[in-house]
C-alpha cells in the first residue's frame, strides 16, 4: 500500500456513518455522490419512487466512475500547485459514497482499485440515534414510518440493523483501512493525517 498517496481517499459507510462531514473538514476537493446526484436528478427518495432501485445503482456508478476521473486528475496536478504547498488538507481528494455503493461489484473494485478507501464504521445504536435528528433524512429511501412514534423508531432501527448485516462484509471487502466513526471528529480526521503519512 505504500506509495498511494498519488490517488484519491474514497469513504464509505451506511447513511449517518459521518462520510460527508469528514469529507468537508478535510480541507480538500470533495466528490459526494449522493449531492451530485441530487443536483442531477433531485432528492434520492424521489429518484428511486421514479426510477427504481436498480436505474438509481446505474446512475450512482456512473457518478462514481465520473467523480473517480476528476478525482485522479486533480490529484496529479495537485501536488505541483499552490495548493500542495499550503498543506491545509488532510488528503487533496476525496470522495464521499452513497451507503449503497458497494452493493454493485463494479464499484467495489474501482473503489479498491482506484481510492485508499477507508470504511467508517458505526455501531447500529448511535446510527439510528444520528438518523432521527438528521434533517435531510426525508431526502434519503426509507422502509421505517414516522420516526415521531415508539412504532416508527423501532422500524427505523431494525431496517439499519438488516441492512448493516447485508451489508457489513461487502464494506470491508473493498476498504484499505477502517476507522470508527462514533469517535470525535478531531480523532478520525488525525486517522486518516495518520494513513496519509502511512501510505506516503
Amino acid at each position: 500500500m505504500r506509495g498511494r498517496h498519488h490517488i484519491p481517499l474514497s469513504l464509505i459507510g451506511p447513511r449517518a456513518s459521518g462520510k460527508t462531514t469528514v469529507a468537508a473538514k478535510s480541507g480538500g476537493m470533495v466528490w459526494d455522490t449522493d449531492e451530485i446526484l441530487e443536483k442531477r436528478f433531485g432528492s434520492v427518495s424521489s429518484l428511486v419512487a421514479e426510477s427504481g432501485w436498480d436505474l438509481f445503482r446505474e446512475y450512482e456508478a456512473d457518478v462514481l466512475q465520473e467523480s473517480l476521473g476528476a478525482a485522479e486528475t486533480f490529484m496529479k496536478t495537485a501536488a505541483s500547485d499552490e495548493f500542495a504547498s499550503q498543506r491545509k488538507w488532510i488528503w487533496p481528494a476525496v470522495i464521499s459514497t452513497g451507503g449503497g455503493i458497494v452493493l454493485l461489484k463494479e464499484n467495489r473494485i474501482a473503489l479498491k482499485e482506484r481510492t485508499v478507501c477507508v470504511y467508517l464504521s458505526v455501531p447500529d445504536d448511535i446510527l439510528l440515534e444520528r438518523r432521527l435528528k438528521a434533517p435531510m433524512e426525508s431526502r434519503r429511501p426509507s422502509l421505517a414510518s414516522n420516526r415521531q412514534t415508539e412504532a416508527g423508531r423501532e422500524e427505523l432501527a431494525e431496517e439499519i440493523t438488516r441492512i448493516q448485516a447485508e451489508r457489513e462484509e461487502l464494506y470491508r471487502e473493498c476498504a484499505h483501512v477502517v476507522l470508527d466513526g462514533a469517535l470525535p471528529m478531531r480523532e478520525i480526521l488525525e486517522g486518516i493525517a495518520g494513513i496519509w503519512t502511512r501510505y506516503s
